[in-house]
């Protein structure tokens, strides 16, 4: 058999299978489909650049499934509400909080002037316990007071928006694949480059229409499956 009808079959017997279920190791593909392991190799990274697989070094190779993350209007600006509403568990963690200036692009985006001081949040999410977004979050002037502290309190940016009086929501998002910045690749510990989704937000409050921050996120394909409802 050539390594693509490998990769068909074993991925049509895997398909209701849940993540994390562990696959037979490469000897046993190769005897059970009369094929040398280099065969299997090749069957296995189709699957694994299909995203339907993982392959983690010294343990073996297992079921992959994405978990999804529906991007809308009509639904919180907040990767931790999209995915916990999907099944799955979120954990994210600052790299660092700091002041910098708005270039020409923010500061139209954020309707501020050009120069003024924004808040801009680096950090990184776990999702069911694999790296699996980064995110960069520029937050607008006098939105949110002692930003660092109150992200180190409530984990949601989302929440700790609704927590200082505001009603965060999506006011545009855009959705483009792209080689992420090797800071972002390192934060996503890729295997190796690859397209990922960045998705860029800007978020208002419902009532006033100000604009509260805009965000530009990176999710590793394997981890999180976007879908866009507008």
């Amino acid at each position: 058999m050539k390594p693509e009808q490998i990769a068909q079959q074993l991925s049509q017997e895997q398909a209701q299978l849940p993540d994390g279920v562990q696959l037979p190791g490469e000897h046993q593909l190769a005897a059970r489909f009369g094929v040398t392991r280099a065969a299997v190799r090749s069957a296995l990274s189709i699957l694994e650049s299909r995203h339907l697989i993982r392959r983690v070094r010294g343990a073996g190779t297992f079921t992959n499934r994405p978990v999804d993350h529906l991007i809308s209007a009509a639904l919180p600006p907040s990767l931790s509400a999209g995915i916990t509403a999907a099944g799955g568990t979120v954990k994210s963690i600052l790299k660092d909080v700091t002041v910098v200036t708005a270039g020409p692009e923010l500061a139209e985006a954020l309707e501020c002037d050009p120069g003024a001081s924004l808040t801009r949040v680096r950090r990184r999410s776990w999702i069911n316990d694999r790296i699996g977004a980064c995110a960069h979050i520029w937050i607008a002037p006098e939105v949110l007071a002692e930003a660092e502290l109150a992200l180190r309190t409530v984990e949601s940016l989302y929440e700790s928006l609704r927590m200082a009086g505001h009603q965060p929501v999506r006011a545009r998002s855009r959705v483009s694949h792209v080689f992420p910045p090797d800071e972002v690749e390192q934060m996503l510990e890729l295997p190796q480059p690859e397209l990922v989704p960045m998705i860029e937000t800007l978020s208002r409050d419902a009532q006033t229409q100000r604009p509260l921050l805009f965000s530009r996120g990176w999710h590793r394909p394997d981890v999180i499956r976007l879908t866009v409802e507008w």
